[in-house]
């Protein structure tokens, strides 16, 4: 016999001191019972015996838990965009060199202004797929030129010392 007391005493078979009884019984016993029961199991919680709201609730938080927690084992591609500029091509510029010769150098900018056709953007953009790979970062250099050579380099990149040593010189 089974024996199972966390339910109400009506439906289940309770021990009651030495013998069992079931269903109908007299009322003093039946609150004997009860009291028997609560006094074994008052520190014991039931799943059954929460409110069916907050048994939801806890459900949604297990899960929400659960789905969250396997985030970092999908894995993210980094997506770089843009031109990857080299600090050794950076050094190679100096004052005076065309365009033809910057493009060797250092590639076809990714944005040539269409209004002025004399400043070359060149920008690299990394997005981290994951977090622990590193932060997201952006770089970025503007060549202005002036008659098809260049005049100034602004940006992100530390040019050479000799970058104000023309080439022809």
């Amino acid at each position: 016999m089974r024996e199972n007391y966390g339910k109400a005493p009506n439906r289940t078979k309770l021990k009651l001191i030495g013998h069992t009884c079931q269903g109908s019984m007299p009322t003093r016993v039946k609150n004997e019972a009860v009291y028997l029961l609560y006094r074994q199991n008052k520190d014991k919680y039931y799943w059954n015996d929460l409110p069916m709201k907050l048994q939801h609730l806890l459900m949604i938080l297990g899960l929400t838990f659960c789905s969250t927690a396997c985030t970092n084992w999908i894995y993210r591609i980094d997506v770089p965009q843009g031109n990857f500029l080299d600090e050794r091509d950076v050094e190679k510029l100096r004052v005076g060199m065309s365009k033809e010769q910057v493009i060797y150098v250092l590639g076809n900018p990714v944005v040539q202004d269409t209004f002025d056709s004399d400043t070359w953007y060149y920008v690299y953009d990394m997005k981290r797929g994951m977090a622990k790979r590193g932060p997201d970062f952006r770089k970025q250099m503007i060549i202005n030129f002036e008659n098809n050579k260049i005049v100034s380099v602004e940006g992100d990149f530390e040019l050479s010392e000799e970058f104000n040593i023309p080439l022809d010189s």
